[in-house]
């Protein structure tokens, strides 16, 4: 997908047609995602089995008051992910009425997924933003979007006098939050052993899940993942891998910064900005999903691939 972008993407024009694609899958997924979420909150999760979804699908599926959107993904986190990651760029572009409701749509979509990590992503893309852009007035825009996602949820759900189960579920799925941080802590725990055993090889790659159940203490879950993308290229390839993996992030870091120094094109100028927001965002919530493992990596190398050709697309 990269050298696809990087070898056919020439001209201004077929940059928007592939930004445009982005806002419109971004909008569907996420409004399909916000439908998901509402048809369990109304009638139940079993609504969604008859609809032909698999139950192992979306996990808490068996507790309605614990139920993650995930719209056409695989998994709830998997879903945030993808949403942290074009979040940023939205916001940055939401200059006319439909791409403001966009962004209200695809906040009201994160809040649905309740996916922490996602959030803290949007939040540090943002921040990215403000810091580079010096224009501190997109942290504003941002607590307005998320302001007014909630108040959709809660319009949504008012009619069938369900306006405070939103509140009820954020409340519900927080409180398990000091078992959540706990039982990625041992993973976390589990991971940093396979590192300190083959520092410079790792374990293997791709055998995390096989080498966990050497390494991890007595009251560890067994996992595919370590839930940090940093320590699963550790673990899985060494110290060496991850240094790898830290200097092509930077690379890609490097040559936006440069972009927002050099573009003269104001919408390249803005769409550089919302670009980098968004692989920032990606980057933080790796810290506590695997995004490149959980099936988000090829939009994310869309976003790089951008950035790589902006410069040449001038007019």
């Amino acid at each position: 997908v990269y050298l696809d972008i990087t070898n056919n993407i020439t001209t201004k024009e077929q940059i928007k047609r592939v930004i445009l694609a982005f806002l419109i899958g971004g909008f569907l997924v996420s409004l399909f995602g916000v439908i998901q979420y509402l048809i369990v909150c109304i009638f139940g999760p079993e609504v969604l089995v008859k609809m032909g979804f698999d139950e192992a699908t979306f996990f808490f599926g068996k507790e309605k008051e614990k139920f993650r959107a995930f719209s056409s993904f695989y998994h709830y986190n998997s879903f945030g992910g993808f949403l942290a990651l074009v979040l940023p760029l939205i916001i940055v572009l939401s200059k006319n009425i439909k791409l403001k409701i966009t962004a209200v749509v695809m906040f009201a979509a994160l809040i649905s997924t309740y996916s922490r990590g996602s959030a803290l992503g949007v939040i540090g893309g943002v921040i990215t933003i403000a810091v580079l852009k010096k224009d501190w007035q997109i942290l504003c825009k941002t607590a307005i979007f998320s302001i007014l996602a909630i108040i959709l949820l809660i319009l949504c759900l008012s009619p069938f006098g369900l306006s405070w189960s939103l509140f009820n579920r954020m409340a519900t799925r927080y409180s398990d939050t000091h078992s959540s941080v706990g039982s990625r802590f041992l993973l976390w725990q589990a991971g940093w052993k396979m590192i300190s055993s083959h520092p410079l090889t790792g374990v293997g790659i791709g055998t995390f899940a096989e080498n966990l159940p050497f390494y991890a203490s007595p009251n560890t879950e067994m996992q595919d993942t370590a839930h940090n993308l940093y320590l699963n290229i550790a673990s899985d390839m060494g110290i060496s891998g991850l240094l790898i993996y830290l200097a092509i992030l930077a690379i890609i870091l490097y040559k936006g910064i440069k972009n927002h120094q050099t573009l003269r094109d104001e919408y390249l100028k803005h769409l550089n900005l919302g670009l980098l927001g968004g692989i920032c965002a990606f980057s933080v919530n790796n810290l506590f999903t695997p995004l490149m493992i959980r099936g988000v990596a090829i939009p994310l190398w869309i976003f790089i691939g951008l950035i790589m050709v902006l410069h040449r697309c001038q007019d």
